[in-house]
């Protein structure tokens, strides 16, 4: 009875493989993949558009019409992440996305864009989001490859 207990809450667990001892026994939890897919991806989305935020406050970008471009890619790219998941549409949105999500931080990390926020209130934050967003953007395009390959197996 306590194992059965103890099976429902691990389901709730990080979606990796996990070797765990529970009541004198060793078990493995598979890695849901899909799932962290989407996580990661969503973070992504969040942190794409925090970032544009930060970009507007802190004077990259001049706060206008011009930014409202972001809106639909940010649709799309959720749309794709939430309901074309495990498709093979899905995952290449999903890579293209996650490209451009790839490329703010290499845009900021090597133009002049960090130099300009060192100085100011909100740097650590913008700096933080900037590194976040692109390790969610590896992992999604890394996710996303595995599951294009994944459907192209043979069963």
């Amino acid at each position: 009875m306590e194992t059965a207990h103890t099976d429902r809450y691990l389901q709730f667990l990080p979606n990796a493989v996990i070797w765990i001892y529970v009541l004198g026994k060793s078990k493995v939890l598979p890695m849901k993949e899909n799932v962290s897919l989407v996580i990661t991806s969503l973070l992504s989305v969040l942190f794409v558009s925090v970032h544009i935020a930060g970009d507007i406050i802190l004077g990259f970008e001049k706060g206008g019409a011009s930014n409202l471009i972001i809106l639909p890619i940010l649709a799309i790219w959720s749309y794709a992440t939430l309901v074309l998941t495990e498709r093979r549409w899905g995952y290449i949105v999903i890579i293209i996305a996650s490209l451009l999500g790839l490329a703010v931080p290499i845009v900021h990390m090597t133009g002049s864009g960090l130099g300009k926020v060192a100085d100011s209130h909100g740097a650590f934050f913008f700096v933080w989001t900037t590194i976040t967003l692109g390790v969610t953007s590896i992992l999604s395009i890394l996710l996303s490859i595995r599951g294009l390959l994944k459907r192209q197996r043979p069963i």
